[in-house]
């Protein structure tokens, strides 16, 4: 079976090392790889995923060009990469068409990292390059595991960004919003959003994992892990042994990402 991981970070060489290591310390957590491509395509491997899409996340203006340069160079036959904007930027709006001349197929968002609200009047000029540029947007949904204030970006925030901008083409990361399940449930499901399973899988009631797939669509779910946070060998596995039917494990696998990504 085809296997395509939407949801994983790397970093370039010389960031990697102090990159993991502050952000162990800030969540408490132990990476799986070493945070560098090499080590994502060895955990692949490994895992037996085919394809992984990588994200990047920009925390200040002067970052975007460089991280953008890096992440289309490495696009393989087995790495897709994402783009990052950061939103208060000049140029913000520009970029989508930027990025797609150059390759990428999506960009990241990362709410509480980029200090926006994803509902704010600003991010619609974003949201309409984006959707003008036929790309897709994953934003990082729901609590996060390294900060301790509120989240910027709740499933009723995005509720918000679907209901105006329905033809943005949106994955929402750890089943919705993570560690806010019971909002995902009431705001979220039926929505055109997709949900990727990062993060997800040991962190949720499995009864309710299964009710909120069920619900929402099988045709809306991602396989993605959020490597190098968590193994992807021991999601694939988890995901293998999951109750839904073998057509229905391929849709999440890859049918679903190969339509979204236009594989």
């Amino acid at each position: 079976m085809k296997i395509i991981d939407i949801h994983t970070h790397v970093f370039a060489d010389d960031l990697a090392e102090r990159a993991i290591k502050t952000l162990e310390e800030s969540s408490n957590t132990k990476s799986f790889t070493d945070g560098t491509l090499k080590g994502l395509t060895e955990s692949m491997e490994k895992a037996g995923i085919d394809i992984s899409v990588v994200h990047p996340v920009s925390t200040k203006p002067s970052q975007v060009e460089t991280i953008n340069k890096y992440f289309a160079e490495i696009q393989s036959d087995s790495i897709i990469s994402f783009g990052t904007i950061y939103p208060t930027a000049e140029n913000s709006a520009k970029l989508p068409a930027i990025l797609k001349n150059n390759g990428i197929r999506g960009v990241k968002f990362h709410p509480d990292y980029q200090n926006f609200k994803p509902d704010a009047e600003y991010m619609f000029y974003i949201y309409e390059e984006i959707i003008k540029n036929e790309m897709i947007v994953i934003f990082h949904s729901g609590r996060d595991i390294g900060i301790k204030t509120p989240p910027m970006g709740t499933p009723k925030d995005y509720s918000k960004v679907l209901e105006k901008f329905y033809e943005l083409k949106t994955i929402l990361a750890h089943t919705g919003g993570w560690r806010m399940w019971d909002d995902v449930e009431y705001y979220l499901v039926g929505s055109p959003a997709y949900f990727d399973t990062s993060y997800t899988i040991g962190e949720i009631e499995i009864e309710q994992f299964y009710r909120i797939i069920k619900k929402h669509g099988i045709n809306k779910i991602l396989f993605g892990t959020d490597s190098p946070w968590r193994d992807q060998k021991k999601d694939v596995d988890s995901t293998m042994k999951l109750s839904i039917t073998s057509k229905e494990k391929e849709a999440v696998f890859s049918k679903n990402a190969e339509k979204l990504l236009k594989l």
